[in-house]
């Protein structure tokens, strides 16, 4: 068994540049998540625009991770 990684193993259009940013789209959709929920103060109007972006960082994370695999 080797040690080496062959580029087999990888999808050809999964680069570090994409990997960081679905890596930045999750970190912010957690910071994002455990603001709203440590804050005092937080009002209804802040939940749902929070919750919102939350979700829509998510999804957009997913997207480009699937996308970068091939599996769209």
């Amino acid at each position: 068994m080797s040690d080496t990684v062959t580029t087999e193993s990888y999808a050809r259009h999964m680069n570090l540049r994409t990997l960081a940013i679905v890596g930045i789209l999750v970190a912010g959709a957690f910071s994002l998540s455990v603001a709203m929920i440590t804050h005092e103060g937080v009002g209804a109007l802040e939940w749902i625009v929070g919750i919102v972006i939350v979700v829509g960082l998510l999804l957009l994370a997913t997207k480009k991770s699937l996308r970068a695999l091939g599996r769209s």
